[in-house]
């Protein structure tokens, strides 16, 4: 647990925001102009995170979702796949000490290698929320 996995090729994929210099204020600009609380509220409720699922964030970007389905059932498996390592590197210092916690994956949903023991029974992605 814990490890972030290095990407896989050289696939392109857009950056938060859409320009890789606005990373760093991606939660600060959605928390602004959407309702992010709102549906993060959402998704957590409709995860219904029990002590045994096994949950990937597909896109997990700076992992304030992550964080808050963590929140809402420590004992879950969680894990995070974003392609942008600059969003993954936001997630982990979001999570402190707690970072270990997460499977982290840097690159895609069809990259990810899961052990026989770590299958996910829920996925959620940001294309879901939209």
């Amino acid at each position: 647990m814990g490890r972030v996995a290095a990407p896989q090729g050289d696939r392109a994929f857009t950056p938060a925001l859409g320009k890789a210099w606005l990373t760093p204020v991606y939660d600060l600009t959605i928390a602004l102009f959407t309702r992010e609380r709102t549906w993060r509220r959402a998704v957590v409720r409709a995860a219904n995170l029990a002590p045994g699922d096994h949950l990937i964030d597909v896109g997990c970007g700076t992992g304030t979702l992550l964080r808050d389905l963590m929140i809402s059932c420590p004992q879950a498996g969680l894990a995070g796949v974003e392609p942008d390592p600059a969003a993954l590197a936001i997630a982990r210092r979001k999570f402190g000490a707690g970072a270990d916690l997460i499977r982290w994956h840097n690159g895609f949903l069809d990259t990810l290698d899961l052990t026989a023991r770590w299958q996910p029974n829920k996925i959620v992605s940001p294309e879901a929320w939209c």
